[in-house]
């Protein structure tokens, strides 16, 4: 008969038996007497190093921490498999010691000590698309001594340091399985006291700056929110304590609101955190966002044009706030964390912009087509007021949507931004005035354009660095043949900051300066 212990042995996470020859059953036994010899020879020598003994030419299955933990490390990539050994076997148990052992090279060892301290699980998708949990979420009466979850989040803190594409996190929320969340919380709970000391021994208190900055980072963490997105509701739902105590900060099996509100009270974290997800990985993952919403406005709009005019009117005016949105957060963002300008950050704020310029001019065309829900509403509205791009631009004086006559996106670009930011794309900007005079475009949409471009005629060329080219800017349109012209700006011309591109710029600036003054029957107007 088996003895039970080897019939426990042979339970997965679910309690279902595995099927298991008797040859690998012995196998595993032998192992288990292997690994328990080795451990006590180790503890008969303290002066021997701690790593676990392997046959030659075989790769080691888990590394052992200090405190006890085991951690899989089967399949990693050798750099983040060497740090994890380095920081495993180092006898650090605080956060403070770790930080201290532990160089910007070397990784966030401070995730290892959340999973730790928190004895917290995360899911996992394997290759072949089954959620699976990691076996610490097997609430014992012992300590777990299995656990694979903290390479999960390991390897995508070292995928950020290295600008890599990351996979979006599985499940980060509570758990749907009530058995599951009552595990957790009997776990979460179950030594807590020590908790204040070991990870930090000063409990700061909450401000706006520490919270931007809370938000900045852990923003990269969540594949679709921005800083800024975290509303009131989703801070009252993060726990306090009246006794300054860090455990009553656990939330059971909420990984992402622990580490945030762990974050909010202790600075140590805090830090650590912002030294693992630097300011430029911030940057280009605000900037990745935006991008995607801007192109989601514009999907949106593709959409609804084949709905009916009413709800593709109402769907314009959600556009310009969707658009107005995306330029007001890197305004403020940009404000708050760069007193002093970063060239690189202005560069890529000017060609989002530009990318929206464009593809309104694009889209431009008769909004009030075919509309009869018009009839009957008093005389015909200007061909100059039943353009699009006015609804993205201006206030019309008879719908008042917008709250002003400033066009945000040309105001953004020539006000905002320092005139070197818009240096390497003149000659894209230059084929946007003419599309906007050829489309009878209003002389304070089109006027301080033309002054920024005979601006940026003595600004010198600014060379382009790898933040400039995280998303290429493509000026090339395939709406360009429902509007009846197309585009001539491209990516290489975005690049070209020669004296060809300023010479061009300069005729073109001059013809389209005498264009303004010409009388209005000689400007061409979208019908």
């Amino acid at each position: 008969m088996t003895a039970p212990t080897d019939r426990l042995a042979q339970l997965s996470i679910a309690g279902k038996m595995f099927s298991r020859s008797r040859k690998e059953a012995q196998q595993e036994r032998r192992r288990r007497e292997a690994e328990l010899k080795l451990r006590q020879q180790q503890r008969q020598a303290p002066q021997a190093s701690t790593s676990t003994y392997l046959p030659p030419n075989t790769e080691p299955d888990y590394v052992e921490s200090a405190t006890g933990l085991r951690y899989h490390v089967h399949g990693l990539p050798d750099p983040i498999k060497a740090t994890a050994v380095r920081g495993l076997e180092a006898d650090n148990t605080t956060v403070e010691k770790a930080i201290a052992h532990t160089s910007i090279t070397n990784g966030p060892y401070v995730a290892i000590q959340i999973v730790e301290r928190l004895r917290l699980s995360v899911y996992t998708l394997p290759k072949d698309g089954r959620m699976v949990e990691c076996s610490c979420a097997e609430f014992t009466i012992n300590r777990p001594k299995i656990c694979s979850h903290i390479y999960w989040l390991y390897d995508r803190i070292n995928k950020l340091q290295q600008g890599t594409d990351l996979v979006p996190p599985r499940a980060l929320g509570a758990h749907d399985v009530e058995v599951t969340l009552t595990q957790i919380s009997n776990r979460s709970s179950a030594g807590m006291d020590s908790l204040p000391e070991e990870i930090s021994p000063i409990w700061t208190e909450p401000d706006d700056e520490a919270d931007h900055e809370i938000e900045d980072v852990l923003a990269v963490l969540d594949p679709k929110s921005l800083s800024g997105d975290y509303d009131e509701d989703f801070y009252t739902s993060l726990p306090s304590s009246d006794n300054h105590q860090f455990c009553d900060l656990v939330i059971p099996g909420d990984l992402f609101k622990t580490i945030f509100a762990l974050a909010r009270h202790d600075r140590i974290l805090r830090e650590r955190l912002a030294v693992a997800i630097t300011r430029e990985v911030v940057d280009k993952d605000l900037l990745r966002k935006l991008s995607n919403r801007r192109k989601s406005c514009f999907n949106q709009l593709s959409k609804y044009e084949k709905e009916g005019p009413e709800l593709r009117a109402n769907q314009i005016m959600r556009s310009c706030w969707i658009l107005r949105e995306i330029i007001s957060r890197l305004s403020n963002y940009r404000q708050r964390i760069y007193e002093i300008p970063n060239p690189a950050f202005d560069r890529s704020c000017a060609k989002l912009a530009i990318r929206i310029l464009h593809t309104i001019c694009t889209w431009n065309r008769d909004i009030y087509a075919n509309a009869t829900w018009l009839q009957g509403t008093g005389p015909p509205r200007a061909p100059k007021d039943r353009n699009l791009y006015i609804y993205f631009t201006i206030c019309p004086p008879h719908d008042p949507i917008i709250t002003n006559n400033t066009n945000f996106l040309i105001s953004f670009l020539t006000t905002d931004l320092p005139t070197s930011a818009s240096s390497p794309y003149q000659q894209d900007l230059t084929n946007l005035a003419t599309r906007l005079t050829d489309f009878n475009a209003p002389a304070q949409i089109l006027q301080p354009l033309l002054d920024h471009l005979q601006a940026l005629q003595s600004t010198p060329a600014t060379p382009l660095t790898e933040l400039d080219n995280y998303q290429s800017l493509s000026l090339s349109s395939n709406r360009s043949s429902r509007t009846g012209s197309s585009s001539s700006g491209s990516s290489s011309s975005c690049a070209s900051a020669g004296s060809q591109v300023i010479a061009s710029s300069s005729r073109n600036v001059r013809r389209l300066s005498s264009a303004m003054e010409a009388p209005d029957p000689q400007r061409r107007r979208l019908g």
